[in-house]
């Protein structure tokens, strides 16, 4: 990895700019509250190995392919109010990842665009980035309902040449995402609920860290 030749950095929300990974599967699983709790954990299992994508997405997956409806649109819209309201108030709350205003800090210093691309609410992500003071490191924020290709293409950032950009995630989905459209990646590990495989982090253009407080004294 080359600093100097970086445009652009793409970071994903949880587990890489809130410590907030364990609150959203806590959160998956209460919204169930009712439903079998032996599917429920396995769902949540589900969820952990899929992080990145929507809500909607992952409750319909729980309604209609592990419980086998065929018109789950009213418990999926049900569960998706549950999780916003439980999930709201603890990302206004929960911690940081180390490190992350210092690397944001460094990577602006150095003229190097950050965006924000997420799985998460787009509303509820500008909502709770303005009232952290956080909007301010970020060119844009972007999430579902939009998926994270797509956010990719609605940011403008379709067409960097290889390596001019730098994406900071935390799961299977950020990985494809940096390998689709030519970005280095860094896997941060601090709060990680997917366990790469070694082709997907020991590779020229990547890197795994535990935090981001070393990195961000690299630019």
């Amino acid at each position: 990895m080359q600093p100097a030749r970086y445009r652009v950095a793409v970071f994903d929300c949880d587990g890489v700019i809130l410590a907030s990974n364990r609150l959203k599967s806590e959160a998956f699983a209460q919204a169930l509250e009712g439903e079998d709790p032996a599917l429920v954990a396995e769902f949540v299992a589900w969820h952990k190995a899929n992080g990145g994508i929507a809500r909607q997405v992952k409750f319909d997956h729980f309604f209609r392919i592990m419980k086998g409806m065929s018109a789950p649109e009213e418990p999926v819209k049900q569960a998706v109010e549950r999780y916003g309201e439980i999930v709201r108030q603890g990302l206004r709350d929960c911690a940081l990842i180390p490190g992350v205003e210092e690397l944001l800090a460094a990577l602006q210093a150095r003229g190097i665009a950050c965006y924000v691309n997420s799985g998460g609410s787009e509303t509820e992500l500008r909502d709770i980035f303005a009232e952290r003071g956080l909007a301010q490191w970020f060119q844009g924020i972007y999430g579902s309902p939009n998926d994270k290709f797509r956010n990719m293409q609605r940011a403008g950032l379709g067409d960097l040449k290889p390596g001019e950009g730098l994406l900071f995630g935390d799961s299977r989905v950020d990985r494809e995402v940096a390998r689709h459209y030519g970005f280095d990646f860094v896997y941060v590990a601090h709060e990680s609920e997917w366990r790469p495989e070694v082709e997907d982090i020991l590779t020229s253009d990547s890197l795994a860290v535990q935090n981001l407080h070393l990195l961000a004294r690299t630019f």
